[in-house]
């Protein structure tokens, strides 16, 4: 829907998604405001807070180098390279992501291998605790199950972010013709995030003993069961491959906050560079910020930004069946 509904950007390339599907493929321009007006602030949080928050942490606990610190350089690399406008964005994060990807797999590969002994007890464990007559009894009183889905969905749609309408942003300035190609790969990286991604982090978790008793979280958490195998070179790579993918992240946010801001002023320039200015503090000053207090702000962001933008995939699916017939018969 972003690719059949975007438009030319004014210094060339494409630009588009939920804004304009919601407005011209959908016709109702209010619902389009009220997404962008939901985006800009969602862009401070999960793309921006969250992100900064992680590799901040990431980086006290392998190089012990305090948040602050980390937040004010990953602002201030934020802001060189926004000047850029997408190009340098684009060029940027597909130098930094598989950068990032290369570091991650790398060592967690080797964290497996090491633990390759305890990966079907941690398999066994994962199914256990899904279906145990413990945890139907919990989904019979409620709570449990309740409480288990609100985490599960909340912490699946901060990484793949399917439903947000946040990645049809960047789908939208693709070099492409093929609306439906470029839907399929939209499919493919939530199944390359969550699937992968998020299942191999996992069992490098629970092949790594008893960490939960550690008292650590987030990203935390994760460079400790690094360590655990691989010595400090494992924090190491846990902190680099987080600022990599972190940075990538936050360039990426405030573009799509971008496209928010200029739906809403009509691309005023002014609004622009406050937005800009906006980004770069949040940036700075949420390395130090509680984690809870950035979780569930980026989760109650996430689920508001989603209201509007599933409304219109919903109202607009007939659209893209009748595009996928069409090309792939």
């Amino acid at each position: 829907l972003a690719v059949r509904y975007r438009r030319p950007a004014p210094g060339g390339g494409w630009q588009g998604g939920p804004m304009e599907y919601i407005s011209r493929g959908l016709g109702c321009r209010p619902l389009a405001v009220l997404f962008c007006l939901l985006l800009v602030p969602a862009s401070l949080g999960i793309g921006n807070a969250a992100q900064v928050h992680s590799a901040a942490a990431a980086m006290d606990s392998a190089f012990h180098i305090p948040p602050v610190i980390t937040g004010l350089a990953m602002a201030a690399v934020t802001g060189l390279v926004l000047l850029g406008g997408i190009r340098r964005v684009g060029k940027v994060a597909e130098n930094l992501v598989p950068l990032a990807c290369i570091i991650y797999f790398s060592a967690g590969s080797l964290v497996l291998f090491f633990n390759r002994q305890e990966i079907p007890g941690a398999i066994a464990l994962i199914m256990e605790c899904a279906f145990s007559p413990r945890a139907a009894l919990g989904g019979g009183l409620g709570y449990s199950v309740l409480r288990g889905m609100r985490a599960g969905i909340a912490r699946g749609v901060f990484s793949n972010e399917a439903g947000l309408g946040s990645a049809p942003i960047a789908h939208a300035s693709a070099h492409t013709n093929s609306p439906t190609e470029q839907g399929m790969w939209g499919i493919f990286e939530v199944f390359a995030d969550t699937l992968v991604m998020c299942t191999f982090t996992a069992l490098i978790l629970l092949t790594s003993g008893n960490l939960w008793r550690s008292g650590l979280d987030g990203s935390a958490l994760t460079a400790e069961a690094f360590t655990h195998r691989l010595g400090p070179a494992g924090g190491w790579a846990v902190a680099l491959s987080l600022c990599c993918f972190g940075a990538a992240t936050l360039f990426t946010w405030a573009y799509y906050g971008e496209q928010g801001i200029a739906f809403l002023t009509k691309g005023s320039p002014f609004w622009k560079k406050l937005y800009r200015g906006t980004f770069v503090a949040v940036a700075a000053l949420s390395a130090g910020m509680r984690l809870e207090v950035v979780w569930n702000l980026s989760d109650l962001l996430n689920i508001l930004m989603a209201i509007p933008n599933l409304l219109a995939v919903v109202s607009l699916s007939g659209e893209v069946f009748q595009l996928t017939k069409k090309e792939w018969g």
